[in-house]
């Protein structure tokens, strides 16, 4: 194996190494943020490059140079590839970066090391290696071949590409972050020069390769800019004022549910600093967000409230899925809104709407009640003009109480946290909303399709029917002179669809986006067909109040199709 030959100049390419190691660490521990894990991934070949050097320069042996020399050069081509795609990836130059351009990119330093690896057989790189004795240590001279010369070219063009796109993201940054980038085109010099010395013979400390204290260098400069100005912070600097100002309180943590960052209003929440959560479980500090963070919906914005007991504030919840440019998840961003207030002014709002629908009730039964008593007293003396009085009377108490039933319904709707829903014999409530509309059919001489059964689903059958009323009596009212009414009901994913499609005239796009809206009418109908404005409205809140959906399709001139969806039964 041959004898080692340690001195004082070994010291400085120890510590060179260990600080490659120390990089890798630190920035391993930071991959969730922009380019670290290209950076870490860098560190570490770099690592490798000093130690092998180490190890063959401070031997003896011509056997274990030759092999140590092979792992040294394998340090170096990965660092020259990993370079390039941390900076690409840093200065967001990496919309084209894939599985397969990485793999394209990697062909040629994956050439050389194999090539490097089978020397001394293979020539093409190396034509053969020698010992040298110079100032007392034993040197592994490479006899160069054109090889060589090829692939310090490719390096040298490759740390010059990337020195080119940091630029031309520093153009474009803002001051401070300059500062961050500006310190990355003096590391990579520091690196390049002293090698070039070497390489070319021009070096004053030779036999000594001056690069692995060079490297030494670069990883004090890459400290200061971790440290001092978190070069590689998942917050983006540019952001850092928006994110600090913001009154809502923001989270960003891991792919592990562990803390990086949070802002001053979440410090404020949390009553903790930044300092006291860093790298801590999310769910120490807000256990509601446990079946949250756990969901399934890993990739797509989930909008839930939250009540925090502890403090007995109300918070809505946003979670927003963070991916690198390969797809794979780096983490999350919470945001917390403090809706007390407002959750207050609503259920305030709601009970002063309770209060005056249920006042409002009271007259005006008694007004219908004693219009069908004046109208049955002088049926016989009425004249025309009397009786289309009472009529008027009448209707207009009847027009009043369906708003009303409809204000307390939306108000039931929106104040009923805990439901108690079950599997729905949808055939069966479907047809009893039929039945409550016997006579508005009649009248409107309405044809209604129906399939032998529909799909059941899971709901609150009260409300569902309620749902049926609403959606059938839109269709009769706005389907034609004869109404023709179709139904079906079809399975998708975790929810079953209801569609009802009349012959009606069809919607606009404009209509099409107001329709559900509370007392939204149809313009073109407002005075032809009696009606409110609720009714689609409280379809809506019904329907998504049970986890499901609701929509209209619809082209003017042929017909509207509406449809919801409630939660299917799991198989």
């Amino acid at each position: 194996m041959g004898i080692w030959t340690f001195n004082a100049v070994s010291i400085i390419y120890f510590s060179a190494a260990a600080i490659s190691f120390l990089l890798a660490y630190l920035s391993w521990r930071m991959r969730p943020a922009r380019g670290a894990k290209y950076f870490g991934l860098m560190m570490l070949a770099n690592a490798v490059w000093v130690s092998s050097y180490t190890l063959e320069l401070f031997n003896t042996g011509f056997e274990w140079k030759i092999l140590m020399f092979k792992f040294e050069f394998l340090g170096l081509a990965a660092a020259v590839y990993l370079w390039f795609v941390f900076v690409a990836v840093y200065s967001q130059f990496d919309r084209w970066l894939n599985k397969y351009t990485l793999i394209l990119m990697a062909v040629v330093p994956v050439y050389f090391v194999v090539s490097v690896f089978q020397a001394p057989d293979s020539t093409s790189v190396y034509k053969g290696f020698e010992m040298n004795e110079i100032n007392g240590l034993t040197i592994l001279h490479k006899i160069r071949a054109v090889g060589f010369y090829i692939w310090t070219s490719y390096a040298y063009l490759t740390l010059g590409l990337g020195m080119i796109l940091l630029i031309l993201a520093m153009i474009n940054l803002p001051r401070k972050q300059r500062t961050q980038v500006f310190l990355l085109g003096p590391a990579i010099l520091v690196l390049i020069v002293p090698n070039f010395l070497h390489l070319t013979g021009y070096s004053i400390f030779y036999p000594y390769d001056p690069t692995p204290v060079a490297l030494a260098i670069v990883g004090v400069l890459f400290i200061i800019s971790i440290y001092v100005h978190k070069f590689i912070e998942v917050m983006p600097v540019a952001h850092a004022q928006v994110f600090k100002n913001m009154r809502s309180a923001v989270i960003i943590i891991d792919s592990r549910n562990k803390i990086l960052e949070i802002n001053p209003a979440a410090q404020l929440l949390l009553r903790k600093t930044q300092n006291e959560v860093v790298s801590k479980d999310l769910l120490t500090f807000l256990p509601e967000c446990e079946g949250l963070i756990l969901s399934d919906k890993i990739y797509s914005e989930i909008k839930s409230e939250i009540t925090l007991e502890k403090i007995n504030r109300i918070f809505e919840l946003k979670i927003n899925t963070l991916t690198d440019s390969q797809g794979t998840i780096t983490g999350r961003i919470l945001l917390l809104f403090d809706i007390t207030e407002q959750k207050k002014a609503i259920n305030e709002l709601d009970a002063y709407a309770r209060t005056v629908a249920h006042d409002l009730k009271s007259p005006l039964n008694a007004i219908a009640g004693y219009t069908q008593l004046l109208e049955a007293s002088l049926k016989n003396g009425l004249n025309e003009d009397l009786k289309e009085s009472l009529e008027g009377i009448k209707s207009g108490a009847h027009h009043m109480n369906d708003i009303v039933e409809g204000l307390l319904l939306l108000a039931q709707i929106r104040n009923l946290d805990n439901l108690d829903t079950t599997e729905l014999e949808m055939n069966t409530i479907m047809k009893s909303s039929l039945n409550r509309l016997s006579v508005m059919i009649a009248e409107y001489n309405a044809k209604v399709k129906t399939p032998e059964t529909l799909f059941n689903s899971i709901g609150y059958g009260i409300w569902v029917e309620e749902v049926w009323v609403n959606l059938f009596s839109n269709a009769i009212k706005y389907g034609g002179e004869c109404p023709e009414i179709e139904v079906n009901s079809y399975r998708k994913g975790k929810q079953i669809y209801y569609t009802i499609k009349d012959n009606g005239s069809g919607l606009t796009p404009e209509e099409q986006e107001n329709i559900f809206m509370e007392f939204t009418r149809l313009r073109t109908h407002k005075s032809e067909i009696a009606g409110h404005g609720l009714g689609l409205s409280i379809v809506k809140s019904i329907i998504e109040k049970l986890g499901g959906q609701v929509g209209v399709e619809s082209k003017k001139g042929e017909g509207s199709t509406f449809y919801f969806s409630l939660p299917a039964k799991s198989r």
